[in-house]
This record gives C-alpha cells, structure tokens and sequence, in this order.
C-alpha cells in the first residue's frame, strides 16, 4: 500500500459510521463516472476499428453485415446480437451506413478515403 493511502486509511479510521457511508458512496460514485469516460473512450476507438475494417470488407447484404461484425468478436468470447443491432444502429446514426432493406450502402467511402 502506498504511503499517501496508508494516510488515508488512518483518517478515515476517525471517520463515524455515517461519514464513512458517505465517504464511501462518493468514492464509487467518482469511480463510476470515471469508468464511464474511459468506456466512451474505448467505445469510440471500437467504432472507428470497425468502420475501418468495413470499409475494406464492404458486406453489402445485412447479414453479411452482421456475420462481419460477429466475426471480429470470435476471438473475445464472442458478442450478443443486441450489440451487433446497437453497432449497425450507431454507424446508421452516425451516416456511416445507409440500409435498403437487405442491402447496406456506405455513405462516408470518399470521405473517408481522402482523409
């Protein structure tokens, strides 16, 4: 244990019941709003892995589509098709994909190529 948590654990020892509560919720309160910045981060970073792996793939069926996505996961466990749905979704709302029916358009291919 490092010298400045080694400090804080003596305080906190003189802490009441109740502050200690407190004290507590706030800490996870901070870790949760931390760890929510750092998820959007690396949720951020995903999308654009998967957008760049697409763009060189291009599925044009939804299936096709959704088989890719699924694909890149094999090697992490796996992911649930309601991930899969939220991802299409999210490069639909982004204007990244355009559904037809079965079929998927790009819509950001010269955009993104002359980046």
């Amino acid at each position: 244990m490092s010298m400045l948590l080694s400090g804080l654990v003596e305080k906190v020892k003189e802490l009441s019941y109740r502050e200690k509560l407190k004290l507590a919720q706030k800490l996870i309160q901070m870790a949760c709003i931390e760890e929510e910045r750092l998820n959007s981060a690396s949720q951020a970073e995903e999308m654009e892995t998967i957008k760049k792996r697409l763009l060189k793939s291009k599925p044009t069926k939804y299936d096709a589509l959704t088989n890719f996505i699924k694909a890149m996961y094999n090697f992490n466990g796996g992911i649930e098709d309601a991930k899969v749905t939220k991802i299409i979704e999210d490069l639909q709302k982004s204007k990244f994909i355009r559904l037809d029916k079965n079929k998927v358009e790009y819509l950001t291919i010269e955009k993104t190529l002359s980046k």
